[in-house]
């Protein structure tokens, strides 16, 4: 069994300063290397002693591969390695954020909390997800107390905003990968944050992630757990019984006369079956249709004020949501040839996050794909001057500004190679039976 290092002790030239705390799988503590403090992990499981331990630090390698990168949200391991410390041991060292919290800290001082603070903490947490599942890797153990609040510096400046970022990775999942553990202990999770998947032994997927997500944006935006339960039974029974009620999104009340979309969209997070549940980019346009104060307009590209319809999948038998609203007058519709609605009312640059609702082949469009314009009682489609890849409006590329006629047909792709992808049918409000 691995030995606890006390202050003062050194293991790969870093020198111990404080035990931080002592967890179900690692131990903890603050570090320094000559004049830089570290947050250090060390493993109690696995063990040397376990079959899969070498195969375990090979994923680790591979995890923390994907997570480099700048401006991530989360923070990725800076190094791992393994030490003798009475036996063979696996750490890994991660930067030290300094004055952070977390997600778990600020939901016990409620009151502290702001709506628009809410909100924002909402859609940083959805788009770290969203960007954490584009590496390839399945969390699988979100909680609150997994999101650190770190001070968020712009352009070196300190400001009192806040980053949310995603941590603890020690169990995460690689798509597509048999984990080393698999057969041999159970996929870990966290009691009252658990999914489906979870409690029912099957491997944890990116739904499993929006599920847990969508009970810490329950606590986030409707200031309660959906199932504040105790009893891990109980728990157990009421989530595959779909017993959690629609969002109550009171506080957001008073600016947002329309909150239905945003409701239906975090109540089916919990739907039981991973199929009926939402993408990030479904909660990402629900989320920006809300506001907070009269000056707070959305950003451009992914932030573009749109509504995503959650649909359910071919075979499934999703809870009945409340019935969807009728398109006002002035409302763009577009329709994916296999999946997917986008409802846009004002003028919203279209990129990678809002395309995802068609299809996995939005990863071919860039973060600004294309533009479209309201104006005159005609809508216009216009191309984004960022964007890598062609948008293609029957089949042609748009290289200027052009009129939008109901059944026009965009698509990502390359006009001279003739590659078309993603189809997405223009329907215009008059047009519309």
């Amino acid at each position: 069994m691995a030995r606890l290092l006390k202050p003062g002790d050194s293991v790969a030239g870093l020198v111990v300063e404080k035990h931080l705390y002592t967890g179900r799988d690692a131990i903890s503590y603050r570090v320094r290397s000559q004049d830089e403090l570290f947050f250090l992990k060390q493993y109690k499981s696995p063990s040397c002693l376990v079959d899969w331990y070498e195969a375990y630090k090979r994923y680790q390698e591979e995890i923390g591969m994907r997570l480099q990168g700048r401006d991530v949200p989360w923070i990725a391991p800076a190094a791992a390695f393994e030490s003798t410390v009475g036996v063979p041991t696996f750490f890994q060292l991660f930067s030290l954020v300094p004055d952070c919290s977390d997600m778990e800290q600020l939901l016990a001082q409620p009151l502290g909390i702001t709506p628009k603070r809410r909100l924002e903490l909402a859609r940083q947490l959805v788009a770290a997800l969203a960007r954490l599942h584009k590496t390839g890797i399945v969390h699988a153990d979100l909680k609150p107390a997994n999101i650190l609040l770190a001070p968020h510096a712009i352009q070196g400046v300190e400001s009192r905003t806040e980053q949310a970022l995603l941590v603890d990775f020690d169990f995460s999942l690689l798509e597509h990968e048999t984990a080393p553990w698999h057969n041999q202990q159970g996929y870990k999770g966290s009691p009252c944050y658990y999914s489906p998947e979870h409690v029912q032994n099957l491997v944890p997927c990116r739904q499993s992630d929006i599920y847990s997500c969508g009970l810490v944006l329950y606590e986030l935006l409707d200031r309660k757990h959906p199932y504040a339960l105790d009893d891990a039974h109980a728990y157990m029974k009421a989530m595959l019984a779909f017993e959690a009620r629609p969002p109550r999104l009171d506080m957001f009340a008073a600016q947002n006369g329309d909150l239905r979309a945003l409701q239906d969209c975090l109540h089916a997070c919990l739907a039981p079956a991973a199929a009926d549940r939402p993408s990030p980019a479904d909660l990402w346009a629900a989320l920006h249709r809300v506001q907070c104060d009269k000056t707070s307009l959305p950003r451009s590209d992914t932030q573009a004020t749109a509504k995503t319809t959650v649909q359910p999948r071919p075979g499934s038998r999703p809870r009945p949501l409340s019935a969807p609203h009728a398109h006002p007058d002035d409302c763009l519709l577009l329709e994916g040839e296999v999946q997917g609605r986008l409802e846009v009312r004002i003028r919203s640059v279209v990129g990678r996050a809002l395309l995802e609702a068609f299809g996995p082949d939005a990863r071919y469009a860039s973060h600004g794909q294309f533009v479209l314009v309201p104006e005159n009682n005609a809508w216009f489609i216009e191309p984004a001057p960022c964007a890598v890849n062609d948008t293609l409006v029957n089949g042609a590329r748009l290289q200027g500004r052009l009129r939008l006629r109901d059944g026009d047909i965009v698509s990502i792709g390359r006009e001279s190679r003739g590659l078309s992808l993603l189809p997405v049918r223009i329907r215009l409000p008059l047009c519309r039976p």
